[in-house]
């Protein structure tokens, strides 16, 4: 029996060493599998990196010209050791600092302006691919595209902006508290809760906005503390949250004699305008936090990832999300609780003011978003229900974005319902989610090609080559008279240089700058500026309306260089000013006159239909010498609900009327409830005036909306032929 138990032993030993064999072979091919996915992983990620360098190279759209070159400003003379404490720009140190190195290492340019937003886009989007990772290439790409392509996220991924910043350290500290909670630790429970505090430290001098954090993370912390973990991760988290603020207060104290200097830069700098909620009407308020953000969230391609998060809670157990058992659980809360801060929470300590709604404020949500719904679709895009579901909900947002009459409809969810469409019926897993990866990167792309479109067309590259090369590179001195938006950035051509030859002006300035006799007079003439500075034709003084023979002109860029020799060429030969205290000669009787508003005095007009009419008749005034009439109106506007009414500038001859223009003035009403200036010119040919003709100027408020205008002031000007 001894020899029949040997070899029975023998076989045993060798039907194991053949399934240690067999599962060395296995785990092999496993390990394998992990390396090529990783290995295709990295090129997904590289080549996301390469599409926005190649965005930034080859489709740059320039800058905004007002809050960019208020950083731009601050970061040079950083640059060149000064600190501008009264601007509270200045304190956004992540930024400002890294810009203020990058214009020492490069020189102030376009380059080393976009290079500290570019590392901050790129940094986020690294972390987003060390979250999907060792996710099917599907699932990452989704993830990647969710992010990087959202519409906004893409734009301003090389704009001198701070909200770049907040989203890489706001999205830094949910990848602390993700590697903390659900990844094997690699260092100890203090590097973490310090690493986390310095991302929220990090984040607060970026920009104020990181309060819209607050909740999250008070979230996490109760919810860790309810299921009695991680208590000693919190404390930390707090202690150096607590260091780190009171350091940073001690500085102020020790630089600028005052601890709280930077929020006093706050107050003193802030302004009037449309998200003033603590000064406009509650009904305002109530707008946006109903459907105000959801509004912009549809409308600006910034919806759909958090649709696919709504859509979760019909599949993922409610008592998962509240334990944040796993993570994605956690980005899926963290999404949801991040949202509603965003749509609910007061930036403001003294009063209720909700988040402007303006998509760069919300650009910290997005990554987690993307994370969040590329998890989901990880989980159950293989599910029918769920892919139907997706369907509708896409659907809605369809339809809504019809109903308001917005582009996304089609350049976005009308894609995407092909792409759920395609892949409903598909069983296959693996080639399902394969399908709509594709199908989705394809919908995200259309805005990308739009923005790339429109970039390539606005030439920004040689707007500012044409403005070097004719004015700045030129070493004469001059005074170039033009928009705010082009005035800041030929300041921003210089490097901010005080003793810069060439110096830019806006067209208000003009009018009370001292001119020298040796230095020439410039009209610099961009359409796309102009633009951006919120002006239109009837917001130009006459002269940059009339000015002809230019020395410079691109008829595709729209741009012109003038030379003047005079900037006031017009002769006054009327002005009248209705101040709605006493009758006024050429002015209609006022039916509305009201004390409930009043600018000025103790009247103002109640607009109904129609307000007052300043009626002047023209043959008197106008000469055989004169060869343009220009009209100058200027009034005090104040709406209570809607700001929408015109200004009409009418002329009729013996009873016909021949000609009408009606001029929107809600674009000078920036918030409710308050006094703004409407002030506009128009130009009329001396040969379109015909005999015994009466000028009519006056507001139609056709709709009837609440409406108190006050110094309502016309004045007519004559420009010899």
């Amino acid at each position: 029996m001894s020899w029949y138990c040997s070899i029975h032993r023998l076989l045993k030993e060798w039907q194991r060493f053949r399934k240690l064999k067999i599962g060395n072979t296995n785990g092999i091919e496993f390990n394998k599998q992990i390396l090529k996915t990783n290995r295709s992983n990295w090129l997904i990620f590289i080549a996301f990196v390469l599409v926005a360098v190649f965005h930034h190279f080859f489709s740059y759209l320039g800058h905004y010209g007002f809050d960019d070159m208020e950083y731009a400003r601050a970061a040079a003379r950083l640059a060149h050791g000064e600190f501008d404490a009264g601007n509270h720009y200045s304190f956004r140190l992540t930024l400002v600092g890294l810009t203020a190195l990058s214009y020492k290492l490069f020189g102030i340019n376009d380059w080393a302006s976009a290079l500290p937003p570019l590392i901050f886009f790129i940094g986020t989007l690294a972390l987003v691919y060390r979250i999907l990772k060792d996710e099917s290439g599907p699932i990452l790409t989704i993830g990647l595209a969710l992010f990087s392509f959202n519409n906004w996220t893409f734009f301003y991924s090389d704009k001198l902006m701070p909200d770049v910043a907040v989203t890489f350290f706001a999205f830094l500290f949910c990848y602390v508290i993700y590697s903390y909670k659900y990844l094997p630790r690699k260092m100890p429970e203090l590097a973490y809760s310090f690493l986390a505090a310095l991302s929220l430290f990090l984040c607060f001098n970026s920009k104020e906005t990181v309060v819209l954090l607050a909740p999250l993370v008070v979230w996490l912390m109760v919810t860790d503390l309810v299921q009695k973990r991680s208590g000693k991760f919190w404390l930390q988290f707090v202690g150096f949250g607590l260091i780190m603020l009171a350091g940073y207060l001690v500085v102020c104290q020790l630089v600028f004699g005052n601890a709280v200097t930077r929020f006093n830069s706050i107050v003193a700098n802030s302004y009037l305008n449309s998200c003033s909620y603590d000064q406009q009407p509650f009904s305002e308020t109530l707008k946006r936090i109903t459907f105000g953000l959801a509004k912009l969230f549809l409308t600006q391609d910034m919806l759909l990832g958090f649709l696919v998060v709504l859509l979760a809670f019909f599949f993922v157990p409610v008592r998962q999300l509240l334990k944040l058992a796993d993570r994605k659980s956690f980005f899926i809360v963290s999404s949801v609780v991040l949202m509603f801060s965003a749509n609910f929470m007061s930036i403001s300590v003294t009063s209720y003011i909700p988040m402007c709604p303006d998509p760069r404020h919300y650009l910290f949500i997005v990554p987690v978003v993307a994370v969040a719904a590329a998890l989901i679709l990880n989980d159950y895009l293989r599910v029918f229900r769920f892919r139907i579901g997706f369907f509708i909900f896409v659907l809605i947002a369809f339809g809504f974005s019809l109903f308001l009459k917005s582009v996304s409809g089609y350049h976005l969810y009308l894609p995407v319902l092909v792409a759920i469409g395609c892949i409903v019926f598909v069983r296959n897993q693996i080639q399902a989610q394969r399908i709509f990866a594709i199908l989705l990167l394809v919908a995200l792309l259309f805005q990308s090609a739009d923005m790339f479109i429109y970039a390539r067309n606005v030439n920004y590259r040689k707007q500012k080559e044409i403005v070097q090369r004719e004015l700045i590179d030129k070493n004469q001195s001059c005074v170039v008279i033009t928009d705010e938006v082009q005035k800041r950035l030929g300041n921003y051509y210089s490097g901010f240089s005080p003793e810069a030859i060439c110096q830019f002006i806006n067209f208000a300035e003009a009018d009370t700058f001292h001119f020298h006799k040796n230095v020439k007079k410039m009209l610099l003439n961009n359409w796309y500026t102009r633009y951006l500075s919120g002006m239109d034709d009837q917001d130009m003084p006459y002269y940059a309306t009339i000015a002809r023979n230019p020395i410079f002109k691109d008829e595709k860029l729209n741009l012109s260089i003038f030379e003047l020799n005079k900037i006031d060429q017009r002769k006054r030969i009327f002005s009248s000013e209705n101040d709605f205290e006493t009758a006024k000669p050429c002015w209609t009787e006022s039916s509305n006159k009201s004390k409930e508003q009043a600018y000025s005095g103790s009247f103002s007009e109640k607009v109904g239909e129609f307000s007052v009419s300043c009626t002047i008749a023209l043959d008197t005034l106008l000469s055989d010498s004169t060869g343009q009439l220009v009209i100058s109106s200027k009034l005090k506007i104040f709406a209570v609900n809607s700001s929408e009414c015109n200004l009409v500038i009418s002329i009729d001859s013996e009873g016909n009327q021949y000609f009408w223009k009606g001029y929107d003035l809600s674009k000078y009403v920036k918030s409710k409830t308050s006094w703004w200036t409407a002030s506009l010119n128009e130009i009329v040919g001396r040969s379109e005036i015909k005999k015994n003709s009466v000028l009519r100027i006056y507001v139609w408020n056709n709709k009837k909306n609440e409406i108190y205008i006050d110094d309502f002031k016309v004045e007519l000007f004559s420009v010899t032929k």
